[in-house]
């Protein structure tokens, strides 16, 4: 493992991502079709709810940021899972970012993909 402070070394495993060398994060079976948009919408506003305590929600963020990030990553899997739950993590424990919608920009994004067209050749 190279030499970087322990909270921070992740690798990757086969079937997903090893924090710490202890927690193995699964992403969500390719068989469960994709998040809900109330559901999206609901992390959104976990994530928003640290403005509602002054001085309290940013210790809540430090707690929401890495919870958030894992969900992220199971709920949408795959490279877009892990990117967007490193982005996630960040915004949250960033003070000030908590507004960013990322749960929900990520449905649009996933919904918004067109369908491969298939041409038939005769």
């Amino acid at each position: 493992m190279p030499l970087m402070p322990l909270f921070l070394s992740t690798y990757n495993c086969q079937k997903g991502i090893t924090v710490l060398g202890l927690i193995n994060i699964k992403p969500m079976s390719k068989t469960i079709s994709q998040p809900s948009l109330l559901i999206c919408i609901l992390m959104d506003l976990i994530g928003y709810a640290s403005y509602a305590l002054p001085g309290l929600g940013e210790l809540g963020d430090i707690i929401w940021a890495p919870v958030s990030a894992i969900i992220f990553y199971r709920m949408f899997g795959g490279w877009k899972g892990a990117f967007g739950g490193l982005f996630n993590f960040v915004e949250e424990i960033l003070p000030g970012l908590d507004f960013i919608p990322s749960f929900t920009i990520m449905w649009v994004w996933q919904r918004g993909k067109k369908p491969a067209v298939v041409s038939r050749q005769s």
